[in-house]
This record gives C-alpha cells, structure tokens and sequence, in this order.
C-alpha cells in the first residue's frame, strides 16, 4: 500500500462523521482569556459539528474570562473577549445579559459612553448594574435627575467590589450636577476609597475636577457681574489670579461653559506661577476633549511641573484626549495624537515627583493606540525606576495585557507572579491567581493549568459560574494532558457537587468524548449511559451526549444500540423542549439528516445494507442540500467498497462530485470523493482514470489537506503507467510544494526509485544509454543524499543504502570495460557494507531490532546477501561465507530476517 494510501486512511477514517459533536468542533477558551485554536486536518465529520452541541462551553468560558479580565484592571482586553463571545447565538437570555453587562462595564471604564447608549438596550433584565450604566448615559447627556433616579435605592452592597467605585462616582455626578455639593463630596470621597486601583482613583480625582468646572448650579446674574468686577479691581494684584479663576469656575457651574473659556482667555496672562492652573482650565472647558487645544493645553500644564495632583489631572486629560479620538473612529488621528503627546514628554527633563505618573500615562496612551512595544517599555521602565510606586501593580497589570494582546502567555506568568507578591485586595488576588492558570493553559502548559484551577476551586473563595467557569478549564486542562482518568475523578469528585449543573454537564460531555477520543469506547459508553439517565437533562446535552453514545457502539460493533442511539437523537431533535438553545433549535433538521446516517451506518454494521442504503436514498430525498447528503454519498461509496464492489462506489463517489463540487461549503466532501474515486478506479485497473480523478482533487480543491496525499498518489499511478516523466515531474512539485513535510524523505525515495526506474527503462532503447546513464548518475546521488541524512528512521536508511550500492553496481555491469565493472562492484560492496553495519549499530544504540521499524530489517538482510552475491561473482567463496555467517547470526539474534535461506546458500556454498 503507498504511503499516500497509508497516510489518507489514517487521517481519513472509514467512519465519516468520527469526531462529530466532540465539543463543538473546537476547545473551549480558558476562563480568563480567549483560545484561537489554529485549524488541523479533519475528516469529513469534523466539519458538521460545530454548530450542533457543545458551542456554549466556548462563549460560557470566554463570558467568565471577560469578567476575569475586567476585574483585574484590563478593560480593553474585556472588551475584546465580550464582543467575540457576544455572537453566539446559543446563549440563554441571562448568559447573554451577563455577557452584556461585562462588556458594558469594560465600555463604562475606557469612557465610551455612545457604545455603551448603544449597547444597554440589548440587556434584558432591569439589574443594578444595569440601570448604574444606565446612570452614566443619562449624565453624559445632562439629564442628572434621570440618573439620581435610576441609582435610587440601590446600595453598594449591590454591585461586584470592582463596581463598586463607579456607583459612588455616578451618585457624586449626579448630585454634582444638581447642586448637592456635600453630598457629591461625600461619594466622590467614597468613590476614592473603593477604588481597587490607583489608576481608577486618580480617574475618579480628573473626573471630580471636571465636575467642579462643567456642573450646573444656581449662579445669578449678580454673583457673577461681582466676581467679573472684583477679578477686573484685581488685575495687577496679587490676588488677580485666585479672583480670574474663581470667575472662570462660577461661569462653568452656572453651565455657560463657552463664557467660562472666553473669561479665562481674558484673564490671561497671569503670573507664572498660575499659569498650570489655567491651562489646565482650558484643557477641562473644551467642549472637544480630542481638539489640539484640549492637548495643547494639558501639555502646557504638564510642561510647567506643578504639584503632583495638577500633572495627575492633565495627564488623565492627555489620556482622555487620546480615548476620545479611538471612541470617535478616528484611529489614525488617535495615533497622530499619541505620537505627539510622545514627543513633547520625553523631551521634558524628568520631574521625579510625578515621574512614575508620566511613564505610566505614556504607557497608556501606546497601548491605547496599539504600540505594545513601547507600552511595554514604558511600563517596564516605571517598575525598575520606582519599585515603590503605587502605580506598579497597573504597570504589572498593563504588561499582562501586551502579553496576552501579543498571545505570549508564557511571558504572561511569570508577570501574573510577580504581581502576586505586591499588596492585592483578596479578590484581586484571586483573579490574577486564575490569570495564571489560563495563561498556563494557553502556552500549552497544561499539567501547571490544571493544578492552577485546582488551587483556586479549593480555595473555596468562588461559587456560581465563577466556579463552574474554573471547574470546567480544570477538567479540560486534564483532558488536554492527556489524563482522562484524572478528569473524570474530578468530576465524580465532592467539589462537582458545587458546581452549577450546566457547568457540571459540560464538563461531563468533555469527558466522554475525551474518553472517546482516546478509543475507550467502552468507558465513554457507560459514563455516556449514566449522563443520559440523569432527570431533566437540558436538550442541548441530550442531543451531544446521544450523538457520543452512538458513535461509541458504532466503535464497539454494537448496531443495535447504535440504531437505538441514534433513532433517539433523532426524536430529540424533531422534539425539542423549552430548554433548548437558539442554536440548537436552527441545526435541529441538520441533527435529524445526521442521524439518519447514524442509522444507515449501524444498519451497514448490522449486514442490513437493503436497509442501510434505503435511509440513505431517504436522507437524500428529505434533506437534498444538506451536509448529510453529501456525506450519504462517501457512505454510500464505502460500503460497495468494503463488500467488494469498487465500480458502484465509483459512481456514488462520481456523483457526490457531480452535485455538490461546485458548492463551496461543501469542497472538503468532494475533495475526499475525488481521493477515494481514484482509489477505486486503480482497484478496477483503470489507472487513467484514478490519475484524472486526482487532478480534479488538486486542481478543484487546492486547500484540501488531501491535496498533498494526491500528488503522491498521482505519481504512484505515473508510475504504474510506465510514464516516468510525468512521475518526476509531480515529485519535484511536491518537493517544492511541501518541503516541510514529515514525509518528504519517503516523497525523495520515490522520486529516487522513479529515476532507478527510467533509467532501466531506458536500458532498453539501445538510443537511450546517454539517458539511462544520467537518470542513474541522478538516482545514485539521491540514494547516497538520503543515505547519509542525521536523524531519519533507520528503515529508510537501509532502504536508501542497499538501493544506492545497487545502482552503482548496475552502473558498473553494463559497462564493456572489466575494470571499470570490477572497480564499480567493489564500490557496490563496500556500500552494501557499510551500510549494513551502519544501520545495525545504530539501532543497537537505539534500544535493538525495534528501533528498525517493519521493514529496516528485510532492507538491512538485502544489503548483506547482495554483498555476499558479489563475492560470489568475484569467486571469493571465503569472504561469501563470512557475510552468510553473518547474517545467520545476525537473524538467530532477532535482527534481521533470512537467516535458513542464508544457512541453505552457506551449504551451496561449502558443495562447491
């Protein structure tokens, strides 16, 4: 059988639809960050099941990671995994609200209020952390009484702690606006002290300055005429500066907030001394807070190095400038402003009093506008400068986000540890604890990752989805390393018992078909028995779990259930209750076709074939344009295959190309039909026909994975057609093509055997001996190259050896010269030799005759007896016994085969 052959069958198993329903067709993300799984080869199966059953592990865990992520300081990064989850369509209405409410909060912490108007009416459920958005949008648009109402009788008590800053800082707004100044100060005072971060807190400080300049409140006409006269008495005094501002700040609370600007312009110049506090009033009273002069003028504030509370609100201004500008769509002015703001602070001579502020506010501003590198250098910079800074664990926390941004989570652990051992409020510990998990997950790591979920599942800190999110990335991370046995004692474990019962389930699904995939069919059945026997069972786990069940009895040869299984499935799906997912519920027709199949393939198991091949013509008939349909075709092509009737499977895979090829939805399907169409052509003789079939495959479906095997295969019946060129030709495009293959030294020794093959050909043609010396010279240097690799399997090695000494020994025969034959044959011998010995000692180092694989023995024995033939040919009778002596020996020790036969030519041997 060729490699090709071998290879395709492999990956491409009799039973189509193998893997189908194995967790949605990919892993679920960890429960803080996203999984991009890259795509791999799968059979035609794998590409029915990803929107069937399972799809939810993926979106559950990525909701729980966007909530992970927005707790521990990375809204940006929330915000990413919250819109990516937000497209399943398979989540319940309160998963979805949940999801929305995250990604609504990572909105409400990067300021972009018109997203977040946006997006708040998708949520369904009045919630407090809905209407606390809410709040936020109503004060943005000035309605301060709308927001005082959305937030009555609500508490803090209400909110997650990491919220819990904004509901003061909503109350503070709000009452701001309406004039409630003591009871504003009071929450924008609590709002400070529930800040889980230094970042937020001096947020909140820029946000309580703004509200002091743009709130409304009562000012009369005469207030002002006062203040603008005892600011004009003022003038060339010193107390002209404090009599300009407090104008400027009585115009922005009355809201006239363009009469605030133009009073602060008259007022200027002022004493130097001043001069930060009024540019800092012209950066807050821009209406635009992504215009130049906002910039200009928080840059102007920062130039002057005044106390460390007034760098802090200009650089949170620079900050929000930049915000404003992404929040616009504006993305290349948001870099152009970046670049700028860049530019003028690294020029300024450090002011060791907010240096820590202007390093981290530069790295903000870069990561905002996705310059990872110089965040990431920034935010190291400030670590190594001021180890004692409040802002280091947002330093910390900013390079975990570049890390996992860049998708290097094996950088991200070691950072996740080091910020451990800062001072972390408990739940901010607890976070970055499962940060560590999923980024151990994701490297790959997932021996460290299941310990990890499984230290903070023990902690007993989590309950609800949170610990479900956990418990499930614990069950799979064992999954993944390969210890179904350890998975499956975690979920028969106490803890499973805490754990909500949708996460329990999904766990439970991941388990079977983990058992499943590791071929024990029978464990997967029995757990898959009990799974099914549960009360109540949500339609969406029946329906994965039915499915798993009867591939199981497919694999244990037990059509009987088998057909119970799938007749089940396919009552699940044509009745599905109130529990049953959207998504469930848009695939049910696509569950029923795929359960006939199931059918049909247990009715073949069976040996019903009339009954198997009439629920394929039905599935065809009731579901023409279906997946399913296309499948019946293969299915149908491979039972007239295993019971011995290659032509018929021919026509059904013939058919198969001719009805859906054309469709691209379905190339993958028609792709393995032009493969197994050519296979049955050669089984019929028609080789012709095989080669045409495969270029159909490499012309019409170049993506295939079965593309490459093609090409093999198209050369294999080049060859059985004597057409050596051609043969050549495909090999070199293969080589070419592909040259990172595993296979390509077995790809390089057929396109050897095919020069060997030409140039015996060419033998023939007593015109043809220039051509047949060549494609010798050719095949010779192929053999040797081969030969002489590092590291390849020993089997090829001594393939290569013995092809190579015979070619040379070949070369040598036909030439009319007696030296030249005898020098040609003992170069033959010593190669024989050498490459017998070589080969042994090898796989002696290597552990003994396993190490040679099938066929490194019979390739080894070769290289020994056609080295004892030459002898012979040379009448050196003596050294022809040693080396049938030797092989004698060598077979009676297991090593190579051949050693009666060599015992009986020794006895020739000694008769002579």
């Amino acid at each position: 059988m060729s490699i090709a052959v071998r290879t395709a069958r492999l990956i491409f198993p009799a039973l189509v639809f193998s893997a189908v329903l194995s967790l949605g067709g990919e892993p679920p993300a960890p429960a803080a960050f996203p999984q991009e799984e890259s795509s791999t080869s799968v059979s035609a199966g794998m590409a029915l099941s990803s929107a069937t059953a399972g799809s939810g592990d993926a979106s559950a865990a990525q909701a729980a990671s966007a909530e992970n992520a927005l707790r521990a300081g990375l809204p940006a990064l929330a915000a990413d995994l919250a819109r990516g989850a937000a497209a399943d369509k398979s989540l319940s209405n309160a998963e979805r609200d949940r999801l929305l409410l995250t990604f609504s909060g990572a909105q409400l912490a990067a300021g972009d209020y018109a997203a977040l108007a946006a997006l708040l009416p998708e949520i369904s459920a009045d919630s407090p952390r809905k209407r606390l958005r809410e709040a936020f949008v109503e004060i943005v648009r000035g309605r301060a009484e709308a927001a005082e109402a959305r937030l009555a009788d609500l508490s803090a008590e209400a909110f997650p702690p990491e919220e819990r800053a904004w509901f003061f800082l909503a109350r503070a707004l709000a009452e701001s606006a309406l004039g409630k100044t003591v009871a504003a100060e009071e929450n924008f005072s609590s709002a400070e002290k529930a800040a889980l971060r230094e970042s937020v807190r001096e947020h909140i400080a820029f946000v309580k300055l703004c509200a002091e300049i743009s709130s409304r409140e009562d000012v009369s006409a005469e207030d002002l005429a006062r203040l603008k006269a005892r600011r004009d008495a003022a003038r060339g005094t010193p107390h002209f500066a404090e009599a300009a501002k407090l104008l400027v700040v009585a115009l922005a609370k009355s809201g006239a907030r363009a009469e605030a600007l133009a009073a602060l312009r008259e007022s200027l110049p002022v004493p130097e001394k001043d001069a930060p506090d009024f540019a800092l009033l012209e950066g807050l009273l821009e209406e635009d807070a992504g215009s130049e002069n906002a910039r200009a003028a928080f840059l102007r504030v920062v130039a002057a190095r005044p106390p460390r509370s007034r760098q802090a609100a200009a650089f949170s201004g620079l900050l929000q400038h930049v915000r404003a500008l992404k929040n616009a769509g504006r993305d290349a002015d948001a870099v152009l402003a970046a670049n700028a703001i860049e530019k003028n602070l690294s020029a300024l001579p450090p002011d060791e009093r907010a240096h820590d502020l202007e390093l981290f506010t530069r790295a903000r501003i870069a990561f905002e506008v996705g310059d990872l590198r110089r965040a990431g250098r920034l935010a190291e910079e400030l670590i190594s400068l001021f180890p004692a800074s409040p802002l280091v664990p947002d330093a910390q926390r900013l390079l975990v986000g570049i890390a996992v941004r860049e998708k290097e989570y094996r950088r991200a652990v070691p950072l996740l540890e080091r910020l451990r051992t800062e001072e972390l409020s408990p739940d901010e510990r607890l976070f970055t604890d499962i940060f560590i998990a999923d980024c151990n997950f994701l490297s790959g790591d997932y021996a460290l990752a299941a310990d990890a979920y499984g230290r903070v599942a023990a902690a007993g800190t989590l309950s609800g989805d949170a610990l479900g999110a956990v418990f499930f990335q614990q069950t799979f991370s064992e999954i993944r390393n390969g210890d179904c046995a350890a998975a499956a004692a975690l979920t028969d474990s106490p803890l499973a018992e805490r754990v909500p019962s949708g996460w329990k389930m999904r766990a439970e699904c991941a388990v079977i078909e983990a058992f499943r995939a590791e071929g024990l069919f029978r464990e997967a059945a029995e757990r898959a028995e009990k799974f099914l026997a549960q009360p109540d069972l949500p339609d969406d786990f029946r329906v994965r779990v039915l499915w798993t069940r009867a591939l199981c009895a497919l694999e244990l040869d037990d059509a009987a259930t088998a057909l119970s299984a799938a007749g089940a499935l396919d009552s699940a799906a044509a009745n599905l209750g109130g529990n049953a997912s959207a998504a469930l519920r848009e695939k049910a027709p696509e569950l029923q076709s795929r359960s006939m199949l199931l059918k049909a393939r247990a009715q073949f198991l069976g040996g019903n074939d009339a009954e198997g091949l009439a629920l394929l013509s039905a599935l065809r008939e009731r579901f023409p344009d279906s997946a399913a349909a296309a499948v019946s075709w293969l299915e149908e092509g491979r039972r007239f295959g295993e019971t011995g009737k290659p032509a018929r499977a021919l026509i059904c895979y013939e058919t198969l190309i001719d009805r859906f090829g054309s469709q691209e939805k379905f190339a993958e399907y028609a792709a393995i039909a032009a493969f197994e169409a050519a296979q049955a052509a050669a089984t019929i003789g028609r080789p012709d026909e095989a080669v045409k079939q495969l270029q159909t495959l490499i012309s019409r479906y170049p993506k295939s994975p079965l593309t490459f095997y093609a090409r093999l295969r198209q050369a294999d019946f080049f060859r059985i057609l004597n057409d050596f060129d051609s043969a050549l030709a495909v090999y070199d495009a293969v080589i070419a093509g592909w040259p990172d293959r595993a296979e390509m030294r077995i790809v390089e020794m057929r396109r050897a055997d095919a020069l060997r093959a030409l140039a015996a050909r060419a033998e023939i043609d007593g015109n043809e001996k220039d051509a047949a010396a060549e494609a010798r010279s050719r095949a010779e240097a192929a053999y040797e190259r081969l030969f002489s690799l590092p590291d390849q399997p020993l089997s090829l090695k001594a393939e290569a050896g013995f092809k190579w000494g015979d070619v040379v020994a070949r070369d040598g025969a036909v030439s009319k010269d007696a030296a030249a034959r005898e020098r040609a044959a003992a170069q033959a011998r010593t190669i024989f030799w050498r490459a017998a010995e070589e080969t042994l000692d090898a796989a002696r180092e290597r552990g003994g005759a396993a190490a040679l694989g099938e066929t490194g023995g019979y390739w080894v024995a070769r290289c020994y007896f056609a080295l004892a033939a030459s002898y012979e040919r040379a009448g050196d009778y003596e050294s022809a016994r040693g080396v049938y002596g030797l092989i004698a020996e060598q077979s009676a020790a297991g090593m190579i085969p051949g050693g009666r036969y060599a015992e009986s030519l020794l006895r020739r041997i000694y008769e002579k």
